[in-house]
């Protein structure tokens, strides 16, 4: 390094070694779910029976049927006379 940049001031640093952890959890899922809102959640779970999420980053996959859906809403997302 002196030789390339012998008019510099030069600091070399002890290497640091990183590690990736990626942040999803099942509750982060869950509150996208309710970011998403009734609507959307009813219709997707109506033409596909569950909603699925796979990460991104670590592939860990996510799956919510119509129970763990009303669980998440506090309520039927499925009943008729919602509105």
């Amino acid at each position: 390094m002196h030789r390339l940049f012998h008019e510099f001031d030069i600091t070399i640093y002890d290497s640091e070694s990183y590690e990736f952890m990626c942040q999803c959890s099942q509750e982060k899922t869950e509150k996208m779910l309710l970011l998403l809102g009734e609507e959307e959640v009813k219709d997707i779970l109506l033409e596909q029976g569950s909603i699925q999420f796979n990460c991104g980053f670590c592939g860990k996959n996510y799956v919510f049927d119509a129970e763990d859906v009303n669980e998440i809403f506090e309520f039927d997302v499925l009943e008729e006379n919602r509105h």
